[in-house]
């Protein structure tokens, strides 16, 4: 957990997305687009970072599948990607960690859904609901990132997770 992190690319998004979270309001620019110093959503939070984005090429064993794609080339091709069973240990972690913290962030999502998945993972869900019903700790997931205007991403559409989105300023997802 929170190893450094150089030159993976299966660590950039994870990084991106904690200094939108909690980066320090220490940096200026000289952007017109900038009207205050630059920094996160919640400058004083701390991050405890937990990889479980890893890069995969070849066959997925469990499907007989290329890992990264559909086609048989994609065998050779190179992706990132999360395994269940490393967001459940990353949230088990939490469980048995909890003290002092307010939420998880997901900054991913597989699937496409209309309602709700609980049933999808239960395993997974029931880690979600654990943490927000009895240690009042918010899951919060990224929508998805297919560009769906009628479905709902994996694990967002869990019951008790906080699923979020954006758009561009025309209202464009």
């Amino acid at each position: 957990s929170a190893s450094p992190c150089t030159s993976d690319p299966a660590c950039y998004h994870g990084t991106h997305v904690a200094g939108i979270a909690a980066g320090r309001r220490n940096v200026t620019t000289v952007s017109p687009y900038a009207i205050a110093p630059l920094g996160g959503v919640a400058p004083n939070a701390s991050i405890i970072a937990m990889k479980i984005f890893g890069t995969y090429t070849g066959i997925n064993p469990n499907t007989n599948d290329p890992y990264c794609g559909p086609n048989p080339a994609d065998e050779f091709d190179t992706c990132v990607l999360a395994e269940n069973s490393d967001m459940l240990l990353a949230l088990q972690w939490v469980l048995a960690n909890s003290t002092g913290v307010a939420a998880v962030n997901f900054s991913l999502g597989f699937g496409g859904y209309t309602s709700q998945c609980d049933g999808y993972d239960y395993l997974f869900a029931n880690a979600v609901n654990t943490l927000r019903n009895t240690y009042k700790v918010a899951t919060v997931v990224a929508s998805g990132n297919a560009y769906y205007v009628n479905k709902i991403s994996s694990p967002a559409c869990f019951s008790n997770a906080i699923a979020v989105g954006s758009t561009n300023k025309s209202g464009t997802i």
